[in-house]
């Protein structure tokens, strides 16, 4: 799951919209919108700040589960859990995935 996503996922389930969280980080809600689609790389000021506003761990937002083949085998269960419960929690509040990474 691409970080553009992780933070449109956060941003809906702590019940915040693109304004909120411009009007908290002192941003646009242009560039809010373009770093959740994909389009801007936020900066780590920008995620340190939106981590504290949508009481998420910066270390949650900026996981990444190894790209395939790159699995230890002994840490693949613990991949493999975790991506499906971030895709299931899309799923459940209503957030479309892309397939691209």
């Amino acid at each position: 799951m691409n970080l553009a996503l992780k933070l449109k996922l956060f941003r809906v389930a702590a019940g915040l919209k693109q304004q909120d969280v411009a009007e908290a980080l002192d941003v646009t809600v242009n560039y809010v919108s373009m770093i959740e689609r994909g389009k801007r790389e936020p900066t780590l000021k920008y995620l340190k700040a939106f981590s504290r506003l949508a009481k998420v761990p910066l270390a949650v937002l900026l996981w990444e589960p190894p790209a395939k083949g790159e699995t230890k085998a002994d840490n693949a269960d613990l991949y493999a859990r975790l991506s499906a419960l971030m895709a299931q929690y899309a799923n459940v509040i209503g957030v479309k995935q892309s397939r691209s990474t």
